[in-house]
């Protein structure tokens, strides 16, 4: 079997080993509303857009136990909105500091162009934050 092309994921796989960013932010936005979540519940939808992931995490039982506990009432489309919009502010605030390409990925490309193998990205980001990676990441 020949390789034709290689697409590659950006958060965890080409930058920020473990995709730190993203989990340091929704952790960091959910606790600026007094909700706690974990690594593991965060991992669960890791790789969908960012807002999609942040309804899932909304949609766990265990956050709406503990929304309903804090807010009595469950968790509101404008709240979905807020978390979000907090969010989005600490990644983008944070996305230079874990943005670092993996080690090896510059071989990788280098292979790739050499061979030439196509190779493309997607991701979980959406257009602003993506833009930052592309600052710090040249390559692709």
């Amino acid at each position: 079997m020949t390789i034709k092309a290689v697409i590659f994921d950006w958060a965890g796989t080409t930058i920020d080993y473990g995709s730190r960013a993203p989990i340091v932010a929704f952790q960091k936005a959910f606790a600026n509303v007094g909700i706690q979540i974990s690594e593991a519940e965060i991992r669960q939808d890791m790789g969908l857009d960012k807002y999609t992931h942040i309804h899932k995490i909304m949609d766990l039982p265990a956050v709406q136990n503990d929304w309903q506990a804090r807010f009595q009432v469950l968790p509101t489309e404008d709240d979905c909105n807020q978390i979000f919009s907090n969010f989005k502010a600490i990644l983008l605030s944070s996305l230079t500091e874990f943005g670092q390409l993996k080690p090896g990925m510059s071989a990788v490309i280098d292979y790739l162009t050499a061979h030439n193998i196509s190779y493309g990205t997607t991701t979980g980001y959406d257009a602003e934050m993506l833009a930052l990676v592309l600052e710090r990441v040249w390559i692709l």
